[in-house]
């Protein structure tokens, strides 16, 4: 999602170059230098009228020079401003996520979140809203952010529980009872197992699958995926790729309009 460095580098190194052109033309032979010449050639022109002259033509070059420099700069620093807001969909949604509503939405929740999140659970509610007001134009993507102490251990559980078919009944026993496990300095995750067992869960098998090879693949890339992105809060909303900053409203907001211009024809 990123330029590449040395594209950047470059630009920059492209323009100092071409500035540094101008300036050696100047100072060897150009315009400006040959009316320098003529000048002191003229009877009566004094050494500090050279001088003068040589000021001036220096502070010609400088004040065209520096534009284009801080341009060249500019430019690769823009790119990567706008780089990092629109990620790529390789990063954001991998094949073993979570996703609600229908798989060819035109328009694609991705919400990075963490299960003890209270902010997560608070804006749960607005999210399903969503997917209630646009049933056929938003689907949700849910990634893991294991920020809090215990949420390893409960992601590993939501993992498993799609084994059996009830992750999203899962998740929404685990986030309604959030305040009774995820005490932030001191979690219970044995609470969170027991609401998941109410849930419907096999408990015990859900607790075997989690320790598996293919649940400790999928923590780590989205490990890998959280550094790459520079997520280090939850939750974090992505809209069809692009970042949305803010609150709920915020969010509500940016799926209304993608839908509406995706309605229109609109294109990305």
């Amino acid at each position: 999602m990123y330029p590449n460095p040395g594209r950047v580098r470059t630009l920059a190194h492209f323009g100092e170059l071409a500035s540094c052109r101008a300036l050696a033309r100047m100072n060897s032979g150009g315009p400006l230098d040959h009316m320098h010449r003529e000048n002191s050639a003229q009877p009566g022109n004094s050494m500090s009228g050279g001088k003068d002259t040589t000021m001036n033509r220096r502070f010609f070059v400088y004040s065209f020079c520096i534009p284009f420099i801080a341009f060249a700069v500019a430019l690769p620093t823009a790119a990567v401003f706008a780089a990092e807001r629109q990620a790529s969909s390789a990063t954001l949604v991998r094949f073993h996520s979570p996703t609600l509503g229908p798989p060819q939405a035109p328009v694609t929740i991705v919400e990075f979140f963490d299960p003890a999140c209270e902010a997560c659970r608070a804006v749960y509610p607005v999210v399903k809203n969503l997917l209630q007001r646009f049933p056929q134009d938003v689907r949700l993507v849910l990634r893991y952010a294991a920020f809090h102490d215990g949420s390893d251990a409960v992601i590993r559980l939501l993992e498993a529980s799609k084994r059996q078919g009830r992750y999203w009944q899962v998740l929404e026993a685990l986030l309604a009872a959030q305040p009774q496990w995820a005490d932030h300095h001191r979690p219970n995750v044995q609470i969170a197992y027991r609401m998941a067992e109410q849930a419907g869960l096999n408990l015990k098998q859900a607790l075997t699958d989690a320790g598996t090879p293919q649940i400790d693949a999928i923590l780590k890339q989205e490990m890998q995926d959280l550094a790459a992105l520079k997520i280090v809060a939850t939750p974090t909303f992505y809209v069809n790729g692009e970042l949305v900053s803010g609150g709920p409203d915020k969010l509500a907001a940016a799926v209304a309009a993608e839908v509406a211009r995706r309605k229109a024809g609109g294109n990305r």
